[in-house]
């Protein structure tokens, strides 16, 4: 009977030749075919090992970036009103003051100590504002829920009110001192000698 397929390979292997018959070694077959099956089995753990490890390298990759934090000094804009007209020139003249200030400044809104007969704020025409004198506004505080959904709508973060005192700041340009001119330094006077002895 012809031998098909991993079989017929490991009989054939198992033929030695002795006095011009050949016979069949049944032995040597079986250890190949235990030779082979370990092999295929050591080779197939490697593979499995080699995917494995790069799947753990792209769960894990090196990280490229890092969470910090961190104490920075931003512009509170504490909001009484919301007649958008009279901000508008008001913070004309704040610029007029001191227009170094207003130059790509970070800002709070601050919307939590509007009256309660304010009404709703055009937060979009707000932040126009703020932004053509230079306020680049970051985020909102407000408790009231109008001015938080106009806040979402507009892709705005919203902080809690705050209970923390805050300084007013009036933006005032600082002159920078006049130079006073160095006075120039005095010429040397050699003092006048008088000879009172006979001059030989």
């Amino acid at each position: 009977m012809k031998e098909t397929g991993f079989k017929a390979w490991a009989i054939h292997l198992g033929f030695r030749q002795n006095k011009g018959r050949a016979f069949y070694n049944g032995s040597t077959c079986l250890r190949l075919a235990g030779v082979l099956a370990i092999s295929l089995g050591t080779f197939s753990d490697k593979l499995l090992c080699i995917s494995t490890m790069s799947q753990i390298e792209s769960q894990n990759p090196e990280p490229v970036f890092q969470l910090k934090g961190s104490m920075l000094a931003i512009t509170v804009m504490e909001l009484a009103r919301t007649n958008l007209e009279a901000l508008d020139r008001q913070l004309a003249a704040k610029v007029a003051q001191a227009p170094n200030f207003f130059s790509n400044t970070p800002l709070i809104l601050a919307l939590d100590k509007l009256a309660p007969n304010e009404g709703p704020v055009d937060l979009p025409g707000l932040v126009r504002i703020c932004r053509q004198h230079g306020l680049r506004t970051l985020a909102i505080r407000a408790n009231r829920i109008e001015d938080i959904a106009a806040a979402i709508a507009v892709d705005l973060p919203v902080l809690p009110p705050s209970g923390a005192r805050e300084r007013v700041i009036d933006p005032i340009e600082v002159e920078a001192p006049k130079k006073i001119p160095e006075k120039p330094p005095e010429p040397l006077i050699k003092p006048t000698r008088v000879i009172t002895a006979p001059v030989r």
